[in-house]
């Protein structure tokens, strides 16, 4: 019997046996080293430095891993078929149990579909004189949710009726509204963004809008209003509803398109903002520059040079922008980026100071790493950036400085961090 398996085959069994995805990288890691230092199943792992050491303790909380103290700490795997027998036992239960459901569910089916007719669809195609009455009566009686997908020429007409929305925000509804950049339309995103949440798509090429209302109700509409569907089908609802849920994934909060707006003043080739494509992309050029540079000088300005050349693929007139607005798109970035989201970065330009605010773990080995090197550890792309933005202006980093939260109560709990970094103006 072959018993070789590829890693991310291990590592998707073990999650469907209840691990976590950083939790059955350092499993198999363990599994493969035996005994082992936090620093050695990292590298092992793919885990980052950083998480480590809180997945060995929530590895150790479920006794999956066994601390074995001493200097340096190290960890060991508890024997897999001990960990997991009861678990597997149990998925058979409920694998043989959806398989009976499952069959008897089909003869009542098929008892159900001999006995009656499929019902019609409720749906028909009204006049514009109907839909203005039809339309604001169903919104105004809506007491669950509103999902629209919009197009910007929709959008700008509902725009002209906030009174309505202001009301339906009152009634604390579940409003989602999908839309898509055209033009100069973030005025009316960002007008309606005030009481509801307003999704933007990186592209949506169509003149067709439509909204669900309470899961059943709802309209198909045309730009101009060609034409215009009404529905009153659960079944039209659901099928709708699916597609909406699947073009929400790819769309990002209307609240960052006004912050970046707001940082570079265009939209123009604004897909950095979507974070899937974002970070795909980032982490192309990560892998084979960053993780050769970790250890390296920022000033040698290679990582720098490699994220700035692709904000000036995406960002045309990035060069041009003020410190401030490239601090302010580097928070944006931050944020999208799971490994940095809970780094903030301000610029104090009066008094040449440079803050940089941070959750870390509360383990002393990893401050003091942080502390060595002098910067967040693996370190950020976007924070050697900016340092480079300010060398390259002439600024001329004087000191660090480090404040800490008080010694956190339990010993593994986050602190806070504030690294404030002192810099001289050039002459």
């Amino acid at each position: 019997m072959n018993l070789e398996f590829e890693d991310d085959v291990i590592d998707k069994v073990l999650t469907d046996l209840g691990l976590t995805k950083y939790e059955a990288m350092i499993y198999r890691a363990l599994i493969k080293l035996g005994e082992a230092k936090a620093l050695e199943i990292a590298q092992t792992s793919g885990v980052p430095r950083e998480k480590t050491y809180q997945v060995l303790r929530e590895l150790e909380d479920k006794d999956i891993v066994k601390r074995i103290e001493g200097k340096p700490r190290k960890w060991v795997a508890m024997p897999p078929h001990a960990i997991f027998e009861d678990v597997i036992t149990e998925k058979k239960k409920t694998i043989t149990k959806m398989e009976e459901t499952i069959k008897a569910l089909q003869n009542l089916y098929e008892k159900g579909f001999r006995r009656t007719e499929r019902k019609d669809l409720n749906v028909w195609e009204i006049g514009e004189s109907s839909f203005e009455e039809s339309f604001y009566s169903t919104l105004n009686y809506a007491h669950l949710n509103i999902y629209a997908l919009l197009t910007p020429f929709s959008l700008d007409n509902l725009t002209y009726n906030m009174d309505l929305i202001k009301k339906l925000y009152k009634k604390d509804l579940d409003i989602k509204i999908l839309t898509w950049m055209y033009e100069d339309n973030l005025h009316d995103i960002a007008k309606m963004r005030q009481y509801v949440e307003v999704y933007v798509l990186p592209d949506y090429p169509s003149d067709i809008s439509f909204y669900i209302i309470d899961g059943k109700t709802g309209y198909i509409i045309r730009d101009g209003k060609e034409y215009i569907i009404q529905y009153s089908d659960s079944r039209v609802a659901h099928f709708i509803t699916e597609l909406f849920n699947k073009l929400l994934q790819t769309a990002i909060d209307a609240e960052e398109c006004i912050e970046y707006w707001e940082a570079v003043e265009t939209l123009e080739n604004s897909q950095i903002l979507y974070a899937s494509e974002n970070i795909r992309m980032l982490d192309e050029m990560m892998s084979n520059i960053i993780r050769e540079e970790l250890r390296k000088n920022v000033e040698d300005g290679v990582v720098p040079a490699a994220v700035r050349n692709v904000l000036k693929k995406h960002i045309p007139n990035y060069e041009h922008l003020h410190i401030e607005s490239k601090i302010q798109l580097v928070n944006i970035l931050l944020k999208k980026d799971p490994l940095f989201n809970n780094i903030r970065v301000s610029l104090d330009i009066p008094t040449e100071t440079l803050v940089i605010d941070v959750s870390i773990d509360g383990d002393p080995e990893w401050i003091y790493e942080v502390r060595e090197y002098n910067h967040i550890l693996p370190p950020s792309p976007y924070l050697m950036l900016i340092h480079d933005e300010l060398r390259r202006m002439g600024w001329k980093e004087v000191h660090t400085i480090w404040l800490e939260d008080k010694k956190p109560v339990r010993p593994y709990e986050p602190r806070k961090i504030k690294i404030i970094k002192k810099y001289e103006k050039p002459l």
